[in-house]
């Protein structure tokens, strides 16, 4: 009777998590365009944006992509560390890049045909938002259909 609970509380977790893909950023965050939410202002401002784009490649393809352009795109921003997200290892991964002055979290996953990425800014001695992670999870950890 317990097992068969925790299945039918398992499926619902799931089944959430799969619905609340759509609504994107942290909970309590400002949404500030279509794709971005920010908390926070000024030096202290902490960033979250969510993009969805059609990728055919596989999830080492696409880690390889994201270190890439972020390293390009961001001078001063050297690569930290590259591990599969917590929640669904195999699905999604989680690289961390350091700057002078900001900490960058890149959550990336594929949806079928469709890669699914999350970059969070921060300011270096700023922690890890707790809502950001519940977001990140959400986003990723999307069971397949």
């Amino acid at each position: 009777m317990k097992a068969a609970r925790r299945c039918i509380s398992s499926a619902v977790v799931l089944i959430v998590l799969g619905c609340s893909h759509a609504s994107g950023g942290p909970q309590g965050w400002t949404k500030a365009n279509g794709t971005t939410w920010v908390n926070g202002s000024g030096a202290e401002q902490e960033r979250y944006t969510m993009t969805s784009a059609a990728f055919n490649g596989s999830l080492k393809d696409l880690a390889s992509q994201q270190t890439i352009d972020i390293v390009l795109k961001n001078a001063g921003t050297r690569f930290v560390q590259s591990v599969p997200f917590p929640n669904c290892p195999g699905q999604a991964g989680l690289a961390t890049f350091r700057s002078p002055k900001a900490i960058v979290e890149d959550g990336f996953a594929l949806e079928g045909e469709r890669a699914v990425t999350i970059l969070y800014v921060r300011p270096s001695g700023a922690a890890e938002s707790p809502e950001v992670l519940a977001a990140m999870n959400a986003a990723l950890c999307v069971p397949p259909a």
